[in-house]
């Protein structure tokens, strides 16, 4: 059984004039992520990705279908329920600006996933927080600090250490490299790779480089569906949809001997054009 199920998601909102109708941005999805396994998800803005992400944590209701994590469907769940769940699934959210309450310290903010596990003391759940800190590049003392204080690329930081604090079953990143300069991405990717290596992950990202480093399988999201996935290697080096081919035909021309290492200050695995994976 996989960790994570979605069958049949549809999610609509409803459109802003009573004459137009209602948008969907999910439709008829089908997804499945197994323990320990790194779903990437790729497609173009407004496809629908973060949609999927905020409607797996019921940040988003969904329209119909069945949400399932560990055996436990999420769709029925009332508040309590839902927290308990949401307290095995990490989340790193686009936007670290407004991920973090304004007025709250660092450490309180990071260690805020744990305060509904009665069981951990105060002074622990403040431990576990600085060494989350730590986990991401930044000293623990840096949780005294607000996020007004902060770089985007430290508040990124901050996001994800709030997200791994609980040594979550699954973690859901939504572009969580967005924005963020050289040197800090790739200390970035290495510390999601380390935290990956035993923990499921649905990462989301536009760069299909990243996308075919980090993923065991890859899935190409088009107009809130997914319309092509499997192995890494094998999508994004024998694209079978027409639009998985033209986001990868996107990728623009450069120098094949140092710009996809020059771009993330890493080497990757698998450069344009992608090589199947071994």
């Amino acid at each position: 059984m996989s960790l994570l199920e979605v069958s049949a998601l549809t999610v609509a909102f409803e459109a802003s004039r009573r004459s137009e109708p209602e948008v969907t941005a999910i439709a008829n999805l089908d997804l499945e992520i197994g323990a320990g396994e790194v779903l990437a998800l790729v497609g173009e803005s407004g496809s629908g990705k973060t949609t999927l992400a905020r409607s797996i944590v019921r940040l988003v209701d969904p329209t119909h279908g069945s949400i399932r994590f560990d055996g436990v469907e999420l769709t029925g769940l009332g508040a309590k329920e839902l927290a308990a769940v949401r307290g095995r699934i990490g989340f790193v959210m686009q936007d670290s600006a407004t991920a973090l309450n304004p007025r709250r310290r660092l450490l309180s903010s990071v260690s805020s996933p744990l305060d509904s596990q009665r069981s951990v003391s105060r002074r622990q759940r403040e431990g576990l927080a600085r060494e989350a800190l730590q986990r991401v590049g930044l000293p623990a003392d840096f949780g005294e600090k607000q996020p007004g204080e902060l770089s985007g690329g430290q508040r990124q930081r901050v996001s994800v250490a709030r997200a791994i604090v609980t040594g979550p079953d699954l973690l859901i990143c939504d572009e969580p490299l967005a924005g963020l300069d050289l040197m800090t991405e790739s200390h970035m990717l290495r510390v999601l790779k380390e935290v990956t290596h035993d923990t499921a992950c649905l990462f989301i990202t536009h760069d299909l480089c990243l996308a075919a480093e980090i993923g065991d399988r890859v899935a190409v999201m088009e107009q809130g569906r997914i319309v092509e996935e499997g192995p890494a290697g094998e999508v994004l080096s024998r694209p079978a949809h027409p639009h998985t081919r033209a986001l990868i035909e996107a990728i623009p021309p450069a120098d094949p001997d140092s710009a996809w290492r020059d771009r993330h200050g890493i080497v990757r695995s698998v450069q344009p054009p992608f090589e199947a994976a071994t």
